[in-house]
C-alpha cells in the first residue's frame, strides 16, 4: 500500500509543473513536466472519482502541462499585445527558435526603433497585418490535422462498437464476466482521452523547429539523471521506491536476474527502465552527431556511453539488442536512409498481427537466436509466443472490435475459472481488448508518421533532429511488440512529430501562397497560370508593404 509520501508526491506535482513552467521554456516545461512526472511519481498510486478521470501517475503530469502551458501562453500573448509585437503562434519560428536552448536572443540597439517604426506602419496601414514572412506566419491549423482527428474520431466511436458486440456475460466455473454495459462507453472513451493527453501535449505545443532538439536533450539529459539512481539499485538492490513509497510495484522475483538485481526505481517494471534508456542513449549520440560545437559533441558522447554502460549493466537484454540495432542506424546511415529504415520497421509493426495470424513471422529461428545468448531468455521468448497464440485465437472470435473491458479478452480454464493468459506486448492486448479498429487507430498514430516523413522528405526536408527523434520512436515501436511498454514518453514523442510534419507542411503552403502559387490536396504547387512568373507582376499598392524576399 502507498504511504502518506506517494500521496504527497502525487498531489503535490502542480507545484513542480508551476515552478518548471515559470522558471523554464514552454517547450522546455512542458516536456518536463510530462518526463520527470512519468520517471518519479509512484505507481499504482491514485483517486479514482466518479465520471471524472482517475488521478494518478498517467493523467497528473499530463494534466497540470496542459494547464499551465495554455495559461503560459495566453500571458505571454497578452505581454506581446500590450508591448505592440506581432503575436506568433507556437508553430511559427522565431528569432529565439536559433539561439542555444534556454537562452533568449540578446536585443539589439535598433530593436527600440524597429519597433516603434513598425508600430507607426502598422497604424498608418491596417492592412499590414495580413501581409508577414513566410518564417512568422501563424500555424493555427495543421493539414494533416484532419487525420488525426479522424484517427482519434474513430478510435472513441469504436467503444460504442464494443459495447453492441458484448452485451452478454462470459461464465468460467465459478468466474463470471459481466457484460459491457452503457455507462462502460464512456469509461473506455475516458481512458483513451487520458492515454492521449501526452500526444496532444507534443502536437500542440512541440511544432517549432526547435522542438526536436529541446525533446531529444530532455530525453538525454533525464537519462543522465535516472541512470544514476538505476546504478545504485543494481549494487543495493531495486529497494528505492520500497523505501520512498512504502510498497513494491511488482513482483521481485521478475528483478533479480543473473545473480544480481534489475532495477526498477520508481517505475512499473524493470523493463521501463531499458526502453527509456534506450530512449535516451538514442538522444544523446543524436545530439553527438548533430552539435556544431566540439566541446558539445565531446560532452554528448561522454553521455552517450555512460547511458549505454548503465543500459548493459540493468540487465535488460531487450533494450539492449534494440538499442545496438538504431545506434547502427545513428552513426552508419545517412539521413534518407534513416527514413526509410524507420518507415520499413514502422509499417511491419503496423501489419504485425497480420503477420502473425498467418504466420509468417519466423518466431522458431529468433528462439534459437535468443537461445544462442541465454538459455533462459530463449524460454521466456518461446512462452510469451505460445501466449501470443492462445490470445490471437481468442481475439480472432471478436475481430472487429475486441472483447472489451473486465478481462474479457483473456483466458480462463472452464472449469476453476483460473486465467491462464499472460499478456505482455502491447500490440496483443490492443487487438484482444479492442479489436481490429483500435488497433489500426493506437498504431496508426504510433506507426504512420514515420511513414509519412518518408513518403514526404523531398517536400518537407525534415531536420537532422526530426530524423533523430524518428529513430528513438522507432525504438519504442519496437519494444511494444514484446513487451507492454506505451508509456507516456512515446507519446511525446509521437505527438511532436506529429506536430513538425504538420508545421512543415503549413510552411510550404504559407510560401507559396505568399508567392501567389495555389497548393492542391497535396500541398503541392499546382502548374498554371498562376505559377508562371511573367504572370505574378502585380502594380503596387502604397497601403500594403510589399513582401520580403525568399532567402
Amino acid at each position: 500500500m502507498p504511504n502518506a509520501i506517494a500521496y504527497i508526491a502525487l498531489f503535490g506535482f502542480p507545484l513542480v509543473a508551476a515552478f518548471l513552467f515559470r522558471r523554464f521554456t514552454l517547450m522546455q516545461a512542458a516536456v518536463l513536466t510530462v518526463l520527470i512526472g512519468y520517471l518519479f511519481l509512484p505507481e499504482k498510486t491514485g483517486v479514482n472519482l466518479p465520471v471524472l478521470p482517475t488521478i494518478d501517475k498517467k493523467s497528473m503530469p499530463a494534466i497540470c502541462a496542459l494547464i499551465f502551458a495554455a495559461l503560459k501562453m495566453k500571458t505571454e500573448r497578452r505581454l506581446a499585445i500590450r508591448r505592440g509585437a506581432p503575436v506568433v503562434s507556437v508553430g511559427a519560428e522565431t528569432k529565439e527558435d536559433r539561439t542555444p536552448l534556454g537562452r533568449r536572443a540578446a536585443p539589439s540597439r535598433a530593436a527600440p526603433q524597429q519597433r516603434s517604426a513598425q508600430t507607426t506602419h502598422r497604424k498608418a496601414t491596417p492592412s499590414a497585418r495580413s501581409v508577414t514572412p513566410p518564417s512568422s506566419m501563424p500555424v493555427t491549423k495543421a493539414p494533416n490535422g484532419k487525420l488525426v482527428y479522424l484517427i482519434i474520431g474513430i478510435l472513441l466511436f469504436s467503444t460504442i462498437i464494443t459495447f453492441l458486440t458484448n452485451r452478454s456475460g462470459l461464465t468460467y466455473g465459478p468466474l463470471r464476466l459481466p457484460a459491457i454495459r452503457p455507462y462502460d462507453m464512456p469509461a473506455m472513451m475516458l481512458n483513451f482521452v487520458i492515454m492521449l493527453l501526452p500526444f496532444w501535449i507534443g502536437w500542440r505545443y512541440l511544432r517549432r523547429p526547435e522542438a526536436s532538439r529541446t525533446l531529444l536533450r530532455m530525453l538525454a539529459l533525464t537519462g543522465v539523471a535516472y541512470a544514476c539512481l538505476v546504478l545504485f539499485e543494481v549494487r543495493m538492490a531495486p529497494q528505492l521506491n520500497t523505501w520512498i513509497y512504502g510498497f513494491f510495484p511488482h513482483s521481485f522475483a521478475q528483478h533479480m536476474r543473473a545473480g544480481g538485481f534489475r532495477p526498477i526505481v520508481f517505475l512499473a517494471h524493470g523493463l521501463r527502465i531499458g526502453i527509456y534508456l534506450s530512449f535516451a542513449v538514442l538522444a544523446a549520440a543524436s545530439l553527438m552527431r548533430l552539435e556544431e560545437t566540439s566541446r558539445a559533441r565531446m560532452l554528448w558522447g561522454l553521455a552517450t556511453g555512460f547511458l549505454l554502460l548503465t543500459l548493459l549493466v540493468s540487465k535488460n537484454l531487450g533494450a539492449t539488442g534494440i538499442t545496438i540495432l538504431m545506434l547502427g542506424a545513428v552513426f552508419l546511415m545517412p539521413q534518407r536512409m534513416k527514413l526509410l529504415f524507420a518507415a520499413t520497421i514502422s509499417a511491419v509493426v503496423l501489419f504485425y498481427p497480420m503477420a502473425r495470424a498467418i504466420d509468417v513471422v519466423p518466431t522458431t529461428t529468433l528462439v534459437e537466436w535468443a537461445a544462442k545468448v541465454s538459455p533462459e531468455r530463449a524460454q521466456s521468448l518461446n512462452f510469451r509466443f505460445e501466449q501470443e497464440n492462445v490470445l490471437l485465437d481468442r481475439a480472432a472470435q471478436k475481430p472487429i472490435a475486441g472483447w472489451g473491458a473486465w478481462g474479457r479478452a483473456r483466458v480462463y480454464d472452464a472449469e476453476t475459472g483460473k486465467d491462464l493468459s499472460v499478456t505482455d506486448g502491447t500490440w496483443i492486448i490492443f487487438f484482444g481488448n479492442h479489436g481490429w479498429i483500435g488497433y489500426l487507430c493506437v498504431f496508426g498514430l504510433l506507426c504512420l508518421i514515420p511513414i509519412r516523413l518518408m513518403l514526404r522528405r523531398t517536400q518537407l526536408n525534415p531536420s537532422s533532429y526530426d530524423i533523430g527523434l524518428v529513430l528513438v520512436l522507432t525504438a519504442g515501436l519496437i519494444d511494444l511488440l514484446p513487451n507492454s511498454s506505451l508509456v507516456p514518453p512515446l507519446w511525446l514523442i509521437t505527438g511532436a512529430l506529429w506536430g513538425r510534419y504538420g508545421a512543415l507542411r503549413q510552411d510550404i503552403e504559407n510560401r507559396q501562397a505568399h508567392q501567389g502559387i495555389e497548393p492542391n490536396d497535396m500541398g503541392m504547387s499546382r502548374a498554371g497560370p498562376r505559377s508562371d512568373p511573367s504572370r505574378r507582376i502585380r502594380k503596387s499598392n502604397p497601403d500594403r508593404p510589399s513582401p520580403s524576399p525568399r532567402a
